[in-house]
């Protein structure tokens, strides 16, 4: 068990080893003091990797995956990969254990849907839209837009990516993907989710996993300056 995969929750708790990583290349060496320091603190109830993490970021290591896309690279035993995503005022972050995810948040209404529909809306979204109450339809496109933008994150694409060949469904249950025109991926593996934040955004996650039981907690901090 590596330290950033351990978490205390009480100091009666018993605990098998603990594992200081040290090596030759791109990875620090650890004199004896840090190592004792690091256990240490690992030793602290309700310890968790961002807390550890905050205390020392010089730990952590990233390097840039396709599309730019950042890639935490060291420690190795990190058990998590991640995906950021910010908007005026708020930032979110999605985690997942090794599964490919991304994330995006947009500001409803900070464009007008009318212009974009005819470059982002496949032909039966664009439809689906326009059956709508005209003060629905700001917040539907932009889960529309959030839910594709998440989708190409999570795939690790770039906005040249033909995003009227992606269409999302299922609006009232759970998010539908499919991408036509893709040899390499058909949206069918991966789960979705999607909602307002704070009133005045729209949040969307995408997992590629082939699990059916795939559950999301969500937290995302609001007010930034």
């Amino acid at each position: 068990m590596s330290i950033s995969e351990l978490t205390l929750k009480s100091k009666d708790e018993p605990v098998r080893r603990f594992e200081v990583f040290t090596g030759n290349g791109r990875r620090r060496e650890w004199s004896d003091d840090q190592k004792a320091q690091i256990i240490a603190e690992s030793c602290e109830p309700g310890v968790t990797v961002c807390s550890v993490a905050r205390r020392h970021p010089s730990k952590l290591t990233f390097a840039s995956a396709s599309g730019g896309r950042p890639e935490l690279v060291s420690p190795s035993s990190a058990p998590f990969r991640f995906n950021l995503s910010h908007a005026d005022g708020l930032v979110g972050c999605v985690l997942t254990q090794k599964a490919d995810c991304g994330l995006d948040v947009e500001q409803i209404g900070r464009v007008d849907y009318r212009h974009l529909m005819p470059t982002v809306l496949a032909p039966e979204e664009r439809s689906a839209l326009l059956g709508l109450a005209e003060a629905d339809r700001p917040g539907r496109f932009c889960e529309i837009w959030t839910l594709k933008e998440a989708y190409l994150k999570g795939r690790g694409l770039g906005i040249s990516y033909p995003i009227r060949n992606i269409s999302f469904s299922g609006f009232d249950g759970n998010r539908l993907c499919r991408v036509v025109g893709d040899e390499r991926d058909d949206g069918s593996t991966w789960h979705f989710w999607s909602r307002p934040v704070a009133g005045a955004y729209s949040a969307a996650a995408a997992v590629r996993t082939q699990r059916d039981d795939v559950k999301l907690s969500t937290a995302f901090i609001e007010d930034l300056p």
